[in-house]
C-alpha cells in the first residue's frame, strides 16, 4: 500500500497542551516531519474537518 502518514495533534484545547513540544517528539520518536501536523480539538471543533 502507498499510504501517507498524517500526524495529528489532538486535545489542543487543554490548558496543559504543548503542541510544539509534541510535534518535536513526533519527529524525534517516529521519525517523520511534523511541521505541518494537524492541530485539532474535537471538543471545540478547531482544526477538525472530514478527510476521506
Amino acid at each position: 500500500m502507498d499510504l501517507t502518514v498524517v500526524p495529528v495533534l489532538n486535545k489542543i484545547d487543554l490548558p496543559a497542551a504543548e503542541p510544539e513540544r509534541v510535534a518535536e517528539e513526533i519527529e524525534d520518536i517516529v521519525g517523520i516531519d511534523a511541521t505541518d501536523a494537524v492541530r485539532c480539538s474535537a471538543k471545540n471543533r478547531r482544526g477538525c474537518k472530514r478527510s476521506d
